[in-house]
């Protein structure tokens, strides 16, 4: 990255002339509903992923390796910045930019309502915009600094490297190459000026603290060969200003709330879910696995969470109404009809009770999830978000996700008994210890299945279960005495869905017995 003046001067837009903003003034375009919230999801889509990419970068040397390509495609797939060619601004540039600034404003309405929210919507949109601002070239480093050269007080200066009469300059020029270790420049064998920029002490605290800059009469000296720091001051006064203004449209919010058009989609953003649509993965993969395959598949395919529902099921021949619903659905996700799923939990509870008694409270629950009773609605399978935010499991409950719900000592001991090492549990356990649960299963994921990073970021457990199937080739590992003679184990193939699901399962709830 380099700090250099223009060569001309470029076209610019008098509403987006710059690539990078800072989102000092409000949008005033009309938008409709429909773009209002396709905007809000393509934001959040790119907060959430910059977020996984973040806590994996923390936590995993490769996570750190992988960074730049991942930050890359995640930004190219949600909200891109093209950089302006030799062709000038077109249209694309500016409109790019009108969505991200608009997309940045929705998401502080949704995001401004709790301590909690605004610090997490803070923490992305800042590391968004010290990679964003990473990549700038040169012309959109000047632009940016050009206008706003009133947030940004930063004087250009050049100090050189060689004694002059100016005692003052010399002495400053002394200070600054020698703590920074800047080589002194050479053309012919003559020394040639460095540029600096020279910033108020008050915005470069952080840097003042950590002892990584010069102060000189109240003023700190940063070399522009110093990127990183200057990123640093860029970001400070970015997160600085947002934070402000995140708690005084917290005290405007009142007016959004009486809009009914909007006010539903703002604060339902938090639980959104936003992956792959899994609506229709049962009927595309009905009959792809049989019965006697479930025991096996469960110990090789499913996510934690179902493997523990599945064991408790075999184990007690009963599960009570959360957990039928997490793991039925489930299991209807994965492929397994309707006249499968009465011959699986009929011959599970009868071990427990009278066939009546399971014909009577029991086959219309299960009739129901199938969309063949009640609503006739077409229930989808619980994603990550929905398992770890709603309905905690009580006492005797089976349902949940572990990584969110179980202490760690019980976790632990979960993972040991799926074959994992203490070592491989240890790098699960630091996940769940910063309550980052669905990374923790993305790891175990990868622990099981011997990946050094899994090629997707992972967010519902029927997508657990796909791509198990893909890493393993498709194959079933089924025993020869687990199959009826002329059983075949076909294998299942990875799908492909739609983008945005959100799973409205009110109804499945209210009308199934909850016994």
């Amino acid at each position: 990255m380099e700090f250099k003046r223009h060569a001309k001067r470029r076209r610019v837009d008098p509403q987006y002339p710059t690539r990078l903003q800072l989102y000092k003034t409000p949008p005033v375009q009309s938008i409709g509903l429909q773009e209002f919230q396709e905007l809000a999801l393509q934001r959040l889509k790119l907060l959430q992923e910059i977020d996984r990419i973040r806590q994996r970068s923390a936590h995993e040397a490769e996570g750190r390796d992988s960074y730049q390509s991942k930050m890359s495609n995640a930004t190219k797939s949600h909200m891109p910045l093209s950089v302006v060619d030799d062709r000038g601004l077109q249209t694309k540039h500016v409109e790019e930019r009108r969505r991200d600034h608009i997309s940045h404003y929705i998401l502080r309405l949704a995001y401004c309502r709790t301590e909690d929210m605004r610090r997490w919507f803070l923490s992305q949109e800042t590391e968004l915009l010290r990679y964003r601002f990473r990549n700038m070239n040169s012309d959109d480093i000047n632009d940016f600094f050009g206008h706003y050269k009133d947030d940004f007080s930063f004087e250009r200066v050049i100090i050189p490297q060689v004694e002059f009469a100016d005692e003052k300059i010399s002495q400053l020029s002394s200070e600054v190459y020698g703590f920074y270790g800047v080589p002194a420049p050479s053309d012919d064998g003559k020394p040639v000026p460095h540029s600096c920029y020279k910033v108020p002490f008050t915005a470069a605290l952080d840097l003042i603290q950590s002892r990584q800059v010069v102060v000189k009469e109240g003023c700190v000296y940063v070399p522009d060969t110093k990127n990183e720091m200057i990123v640093s001051l860029v970001c400070n006064k970015f997160r600085a200003r947002v934070s402000e203004e995140l708690v005084k449209t917290l005290h405007h919010l009142s007016v959004v709330d009486d809009d009914e058009r909007i006010a539903p989609l703002l604060k339902s953003l938090k639980n959104r879910y936003l992956g792959e649509d899994f609506t229709d993965a049962g009927t595309q993969l009905a009959g792809g696995i049989q019965l006697q395959q479930i025991d096996t598949l469960s110990k090789e395919s499913f996510p934690p969470c179902m493997r523990h529902l599945h064991e408790s099921l075999r184990a007690e021949h009963h599960l009570k109404h959360f957990g039928r619903l997490q793991y039925g659905l489930f299991l209807k996700s994965i492929g397994m009809t309707l006249e499968q799923a009465m011959t699986f939990w009929r011959s599970e509870f009868i071990k427990k009770m009278e066939p009546d008694k399971f014909d009577k409270q029991y086959a219309y629950n299960v009739r129901h999830s199938y969309g063949k009773e009640g609503k006739r609605a077409n229930y989808t399978a619980y994603s990550c978000m929905k398992i770890i935010l709603s309905n905690p499991p009580g006492q005797g409950d089976h349902h949940g996700c572990p990584f969110r719900h179980w202490d760690e000592p019980h976790v632990r001991h979960m993972l040991s008994s799926h074959g994992l090492s203490q070592k491989n549990s240890d790098q699960v356990l630091r996940y769940t210890r910063d309550s980052h649960h669905q990374l923790a299963c993305q790891k175990y994921f990868e622990v099981i299945h011997g990946l050094t990073t899994a090629p997707f970021s992972l967010e519902h457990p029927t997508q657990f279960f796909l791509e198990s199937r893909k890493a393993r080739g498709g194959l079933l590992l089924v025993k020869q005495e687990d199959q009826q003679e002329g059983a075949t184990a076909p294998p299942v193939e990875g799908n492909e869905f739609g983008d945005i699901s959100v799973a409205d399962l009110e109804g499945l709830d209210d009308d199934m017995d909850t016994s």
